[in-house]
């Protein structure tokens, strides 16, 4: 856990670490849990003061003690692993299943996935779903998503049910969780769960990749990896690039569609950009799929066609994240 101070300093500077175990100290002698937390671990993890669990765990107490949260999750966690205490996995799961109650989202999904896969505990399914709904509430995107596959494909026992599904994985992508941003913008495009409503579908697939490596990087929202670096006066790089898109070379016929698209060096033309990125999202090129369905989505160069750009962001993700 990053140190809070409030002196405005680096804490790449040993006195710096020094302030703040000071200011921690004040504040712990002022009953502040939050700075108990933080003290047990500077001791779990030696920082500044000598690694000793065993102090580790005695703070925590003393912030569990005052219903913090946080410090409940680790006191649960230092049981499960015998930190600075003996191992008691009865013992954790009750610290677990106090700090989830009491809003800690870490402890909620983690009961969840011990319960799914039967992990120190009895397999039971049931009660999976019912601490990843806590942990959701609590705002775990990743127990949202979790919540929106399982309904989605009846997992777990649960009965498909498409409007549960869009509940949780809108709640997810609410909380900035990607895939869940991808799979909004599949339940927008084809209608499942919600009504169908393509330009919703079109926001949540381009939000989904601003979180990808390949991402938009303009107000276009296209993706491109290398074009417009180059210099749009080096004829010469430009060049290079055209003999290697007219050779077949599917980076750089996606490149140079980006090149068309925004008159980088060569003169604008919408129709030109679709034709490459259309040649080069044959080849599965991700990047040129989904600048193709961004085309069919916008109506650049073609035909403005929502059904046709639902169908390419699906193939684009298919290929740059085919999990």
């Amino acid at each position: 856990m990053k140190i809070e101070n409030n002196n405005n300093t680096s804490p790449d500077n040993p006195e710096d670490y020094e302030t703040a175990y000071l200011h921690f100290l004040k504040k712990v002698k002022e009953g502040e849990p939050k700075a108990m937390l933080e003290l047990g671990d500077m001791y779990l993890e030696g920082r500044i003061v000598l690694h000793n669990e065993k102090l580790a765990f005695s703070w925590y107490q003393k912030a569990a003690e005052q219903e913090f949260a946080e410090a409940q999750f680790m006191i649960g966690s230092m049981y499960e692993h015998g930190q600075g205490v003996s191992r008691n996995v009865s013992e954790a799961f009750k610290w677990y299943e106090t700090a989830a109650n009491n809003g800690d989202q870490t402890a909620g999904h983690l009961l969840g996935s011990k319960h799914e896969y039967g992990d120190e505990v009895d397999q039971n399914f049931d009660i999976a779903i019912q601490w990843y709904k806590i942990a959701a509430e609590n705002g775990n995107s990743t127990s949202s998503y979790l919540l929106g596959d399982i309904y989605q494909h009846g997992r777990l026992n649960v009965t498909f049910d498409e409007l549960e599904s869009f509940k949780w994985y809108k709640m997810a992508a609410e909380h900035g969780h990607g895939l869940a941003m991808y799979q909004l913008g599949v339940s927008y495009g084809l209608g499942q769960g919600v009504s169908q409503d393509y330009k919703e579908a079109v926001k949540w697939f381009i939000n989904s990749s601003k979180l990808g490596s390949l991402s938009p990087c303009n107000k276009h929202d296209f993706l491109y990896m290398d074009s417009l670096e180059i210099s749009k006066d080096n004829k010469k790089a430009i060049e290079l690039l055209m003999n290697k898109a007219y050779r077949g070379q599917a980076k750089e016929q996606n490149d140079l569609g980006v090149m068309y698209m925004y008159g980088h060096g060569v003169p604008q033309n919408y129709d030109e950009a679709f034709n490459w990125f259309k040649l080069a999202a044959k080849l599965q090129k991700p990047s040129a799929q989904f600048n193709l369905a961004v085309m069919f989505s916008n109506g650049y160069g073609v035909t403005q066609n929502y059904p046709e750009a639902i169908n390419g962001f699906i193939e684009w993700h298919q290929e740059y994240d085919p999990t």
